[in-house]
């Protein structure tokens, strides 16, 4: 959540006057609805993956979130022994990423 919260945290820090074009505005606003709505949601695990899912959906591009993404993916790769398995896992995971995208 740290991640998805940082461009709102620098646009709030940021010192008056602070241009912003209306794309922008728009952007963040989207973003903080979206979070507002994650927020709430139960398990923490389908937290994650609506927060994943989301910041795909608004091309949220940084590196921060990327790294982060691979490693949840790794430990759901983890979890089966056999590479077979492995590979239709990751298989299955980009299926949904791509669906988000």
């Amino acid at each position: 959540m740290t991640i998805a919260l940082h461009p709102l945290l620098k646009f709030a820090a940021g010192a008056p006057p602070h241009s912003c074009t209306f794309q922008e505005l728009n952007y963040l606003n989207l973003l903080a609805e979206a979070l507002r709505a994650v927020a709430f949601s139960a398990e923490l695990a389908a937290q994650t993956q609506q927060l994943m899912q989301l910041l795909v959906y608004l091309n949220f591009n940084s590196f921060r979130f990327f790294s982060f993404c691979v490693q949840v993916y790794r430990e759901k790769l983890a979890e089966t022994d056999r590479v077979t398995d492995q590979i239709g896992k990751a298989a299955c995971l980009s299926k949904k990423l791509i669906r988000h995208w």
